[in-house]
């Protein structure tokens, strides 16, 4: 079963702030790190109602995928921005402010 399911708890959220912190790579993410992201994503960006279970994989998949590939996956209009922070974080181009 996918950790990622239709509903982000705040624990998901925790650990999403986690998984940034202590793997900022995304290609080192397991497939419960992508799903952490994925739920703070949906939070972060008021994606509501999106669920993501088609990205059921590592990060270091998600990110050879390619941007037309990952796009193709995402629901309309979230698959821009997600991997426009997926690059950000690749790049090391993301702060954690708390």
């Amino acid at each position: 079963m996918s950790p990622l399911n239709d509903r982000c708890t705040e624990e998901s959220v925790i650990a999403a702030i986690m998984t940034v912190i202590f793997f900022a790579d995304p290609r080192q993410w397991n497939e419960t790190n992508v799903a952490h992201w994925l739920c703070w994503a949906i939070r972060e960006f008021s994606f509501e109602g999106a669920t993501m279970h088609q990205f059921h994989m590592k990060g270091k998949d998600i990110c050879a995928m390619g941007k037309e590939a990952f796009i193709a996956r995402a629901p309309p209009y979230m698959g821009d921005i997600l991997w426009e922070h997926l690059e950000m974080l690749q790049k090391g181009r993301w702060e954690c402010r708390g």
